[in-house]
């Protein structure tokens, strides 16, 4: 591996991210690992350079900002060497109700899961037609593939970039660019937790570990592949919501939904 070569990773501090740029680094790669969270990207950047003969580099970075991408990509451009790896893993998750009252969260949600990584894509993808090589692992999730009771933007964000990743997967693979969309399942990371969403206990019975998450979706990258869910546990989670979760069930499972959450809330932790 050239020491010119690195990786960027969004949403690096924690969760997927975090476990894409250990692994991205125990392949070799030289790291820009990105978060608005500086202390906990401190402690993955101490951790990383501890483990792996790499360069990591960090920029705190809040990606919700309309301009974030233009200003991340002038930082990739002047290092003394070339972005051949773009993850774009960061994201947040609105419940419904908080879309309800904070039209400000809800513009910046957008701007973070599509128009931050569609700019990431578009800029950096050009660079790596140029030299006719690169990769691009873009996360949606499987919320993409069915009206998610719990959040009007989320799955509808993550829709745009499955669908996005597939043009261009499709149009830069004659150009020796690999553009791979990962859908995960339930995985054990912060987020849904933060987000104050309710998590069945189907889903919370088998979440997939981050470092197995990462490892899947980077070996369907490396092979070309144009999109994975990744283990059987996120295969099935898939294919019963989308047959349960549907437009003509959809109110009757929002309602079910609701009760299920405020049992769960009125649980003891």
């Amino acid at each position: 591996m050239s020491a010119h070569r690195y990786a960027l990773v969004t949403g690096a501090s924690s969760g997927i991210g975090e476990a894409v740029a250990e692994a991205l680094a125990r392949r070799g790669y030289h790291l820009l690992l990105v978060s608005e969270n500086a202390p906990e990207l401190r402690k993955v950047q101490e951790h990383l350079a501890g483990i792996c003969p790499v360069e990591v580099r960090t920029t705190v970075q809040d990606l919700s900002l309309p301009d974030a991408a233009e200003v991340l990509v002038r930082l990739c451009r002047a290092l003394e060497g070339e972005i051949e790896v773009l993850v774009n893993c960061a994201g947040d998750y609105l419940v419904a109700e908080r879309e309800l009252e904070d039209p400000a969260a809800v513009a910046a949600t957008v701007i973070l899961h599509v128009l931050t990584p569609t700019r990431l894509c578009l800029l950096l993808g050009r660079d790596m037609i140029g030299r006719g090589r690169g990769y691009i692992l873009n996360f949606s999730s499987i919320s993409a593939l069915f009206p998610d009771p719990a959040s009007m933007t989320y799955g509808s964000a993550k829709a745009y970039l499955r669908h996005f990743s597939t043009v261009l997967h499709c149009d830069w693979k004659p150009h020796g660019v690999t553009v791979t969309c990962v859908l995960p399942g339930g995985v054990r990371t912060r987020l849904f937790r933060e987000s104050g969403v309710f998590v069945p206990g189907l889903v919370r019975r088998h979440l997939l570990s981050p470092r197995d998450c990462a490892e899947l979706s980077l070996r369907a990258l490396f092979r070309g592949r144009r999109e994975l869910i990744p283990a059987a546990s996120g295969k099935f989670q898939a294919l019963l919501f989308r047959l349960i979760v549907r437009p003509a069930t959809y109110g009757r499972v929002k309602r079910l939904y609701g009760v299920l959450s405020r049992r769960g809330t009125d649980r003891p932790s």
